[in-house]
């Protein structure tokens, strides 16, 4: 019997984890028993294997999140300690999961083996002296658990916890595979580190292409009544503090460009899990009572289709600023930072023009501009982001005919980045998705593990 422990705790990790789920399923068969930590309900799951009640989910780095996943992670402990697991699976939620894997690498040994899916932008880093030095002391001065100073001092060292912790490391995106790949050289750890592909690149598909096409088109038609209407698309993001800051900026910006265009503007707000539907709900119930736009228009577990469907969209920067360019929808993307956020990621994050050598650099905080290597949609900060600044943008993109064309640029060059290396890159040639990659090196890193026994 093969124990597989399987943890996120974010809503682009859990989509991950449902795809995981079946390929790990049809690799290990009946051999398999299966734990299951995520952030919000993952279908398919049997009696018996979720691991204990989920966590809201929060960012690695936030200090309130800690303080409200630290019992989660005594818990899961306690579940996990009598009985090591084989292959422990941590997908995105870099904070939580950098913890447990270090505790079970500690208890389970050699026999534990950990793999990093989705690991953190690390190339994008750009930590000064100072702050390394300050993280450091952290990391050896507080206990693992003590989690935000553990996963500070990890990002003092660019990703070297990271590379220590686990075993095998799955990137999605080129640029990280490269920067896991030097820093395994570097520290010379012998990871298992390779590139499986985004599950977007999907998205170059014709069939899958359709598909959604017939989806957007079906959904589009219950949204607006012309053809001359245009649809924006309302994400403001699957945390509860993104959605209470940014769906009102969002929706004021949307009153505003009504002056300008009228009744033919239409909208639709994207909910990530029933848990954001209800507070999204109540968010467009206080709206509703000083605006003249319709308050109903939200639609649930759809952000493929709604982003299909629609004609422009306002993005919480995240995962969907990669789905948006994947499916080539021009948009604004808007920050809700609060002010000690926002000077970490300054401090942290580089900036400026990307550069062939040795350092990459950001064009953007948007996680499509990271990939592609050029801005791919306007950004505002927190100084700009206001309902003014955000209907001012959003304007000039609707006024712009040349966006599409743009971002359909863009969207060529981004499905290609996102697609995986060989299979000679640690998993075979019959795994067709990207979890299916994963699955395989897991199967791998446990068969690493039997020979040395």
């Amino acid at each position: 019997m093969t124990r597989i422990v399987v943890c996120s705790g974010e809503s682009s990790g859990d989509a991950l984890v449902q795809e995981l789920l079946p390929a790990l399923r049809a690799l290990f068969g009946t051999g398999l028993q299966l734990s299951v930590l995520t952030g919000s309900p993952v279908d398919g799951l049997e009696e018996g294997e979720v691991l204990c009640p989920a966590p809201e989910p929060v960012l690695g780095i936030s200090m309130g999140g800690a303080r409200r996943w630290r019992p989660v992670l005594e818990s899961v402990w306690q579940t996990l300690a009598p009985e090591p697991p084989d292959l422990f699976i941590a997908i995105s939620h870099h904070g939580f999961n950098l913890v447990l894997a270090a505790e079970l690498k500690a208890l389970g040994g050699a026999t534990t083996k950990t793999l990093m899916v989705a690991p953190p932008e690390v190339w994008a880093w750009d930590v000064r002296s100072w702050l390394r030095a300050v993280g450091l002391v952290l990391r050896w001065v507080a206990p693992r658990r003590q989690s935000v100073p553990f996963v500070l001092g990890a990002m003092s060292n660019r990703g070297r916890a990271t590379v220590k912790v686990f075993d095998g490391i799955a990137c999605l995106t080129e640029p990280n595979l490269k920067a896991y790949r030097r820093l395994d050289r570097k520290h010379e750890a012998g990871r298992l580190v390779a590139k499986v592909g985004h599950p977007f690149a999907r998205y170059a598909e014709a069939a899958v292409q359709q598909r959604v096409c017939d989806a957007a088109r079906a959904l589009r038609a219950t949204l607006v009544s012309s053809s001359e209407d245009l649809l924006v698309g309302l994400f403001p993001g699957s945390r509860e503090a993104e959605v209470d800051h940014l769906l009102p900026i969002m929706l004021d910006a949307v009153d505003l460009l009504r002056g300008r265009f009228g009744d033919r503007l239409k909208f639709v707000v994207a909910a990530s899990d029933e848990r954001r539907s209800a507070q999204i709900r109540r968010v467009l119930d206080d709206h509703s009572q000083h605006s003249s736009v319709a308050s109903n228009r939200q639609v649930t577990g759809q952000a493929e289709t709604i982003v299909g469907a629609a004609d422009f969209g306002l993005l919480c920067s995240g995962t969907v600023t990669l789905l948006a360019a994947s499916l080539g929808l021009p948009s604004v993307v808007i920050y809700g930072w609060s002010l000690p956020r926002t000077l970490l990621y300054h401090l942290l994050l580089r900036r400026g023009r990307v550069s062939s050598g040795r350092g990459a650099e950001l064009v953007g905080f948007a996680l499509a501009s990271a990939v592609v290597g050029e801005r791919v949609f306007p950004e505002l900060p927190m100084r700009q982001c206001t309902p003014r600044g955000v209907a001012a943008s959003l304007e000039e993109i609707i006024g712009d005919e040349g966006a599409r064309e743009r971002i359909r640029m863009h969207q060529q060059r981004l499905l290609a980045l996102l697609q995986p290396s060989p299979p000679s890159a640690g998993y075979g040639k019959t795994a067709d998705t990207p979890m299916e990659r994963v699955a395989q090196i897991g199967l791998q890193l446990l068969a690493g593990s039997a020979e040395r026994a």
